[in-house]
């Protein structure tokens, strides 16, 4: 007698139908759960994207600051000739690669020509760094995805830094 038979004789018709019903419940059960880790793995890569760029962004406009502020300190008496903060480098919506330092030496004024191994880092794809220096202020603004600028924005102090629409705009001196 095998275990079936054993099993058929042995059991009342009932209960055969019942064990089935928990052996239904277990595949869903493990076919949520299945669901569940392949919706989990679709999204982490999401959020470690966000924070990659998120801290490539937050590097990158930490050494325009700092190469911008040094430029300023090394030569105080540098004239951009645009009325506005002339130490600073000047120009309106300027390519934040293309700045140049007022009174710096001719042959060294590029900001990011690897003088002192400064050399400008590239933005991330769908972001774009540009640079401003007029009546309200020098400041870096950063263009690119919403999301990430809003996250991004988190980490600066009000009056460092706003938010308008896909662009964040970070102050180096008002």
């Amino acid at each position: 007698m095998t275990m079936m038979d054993h099993f058929q004789r042995h059991t009342p018709r009932a209960q055969r139908g019942f064990v089935i019903a928990y052996v239904f419940v277990t595949v869903a059960l493990l076919a949520a759960l299945a669901a569940v880790l392949i919706h989990s793995s679709r999204t982490a890569p999401t959020i470690a994207r966000l924070q990659a760029l998120e801290s490539a962004l937050r590097a990158q406009a930490g050494v325009q600051r700092e190469r911008i502020g040094r430029c300023v300190l090394e030569y105080p008496s540098g004239n951009n000739g645009t009325g506005f903060h002339p130490a600073y480098p000047g120009g309106s919506a300027v390519a934040a690669d293309s700045l140049i330092c007022p009174g710096a030496p001719a042959g060294n004024q590029s900001l990011w020509a690897g003088q002192g191994g400064d050399f400008m880092p590239q933005a991330p794809s769908g972001f774009v760094w540009t640079y401003t220096n007029d009546a309200s202020g020098v400041s870096l603004h950063l263009t690119g995805d919403a999301q990430v600028l809003a996250r991004l924005l988190s980490y600066y102090a009000t009056n460092e830094a706003q938010l308008s629409g896909a662009t964040l705009t970070l102050w180096i001196s008002k």
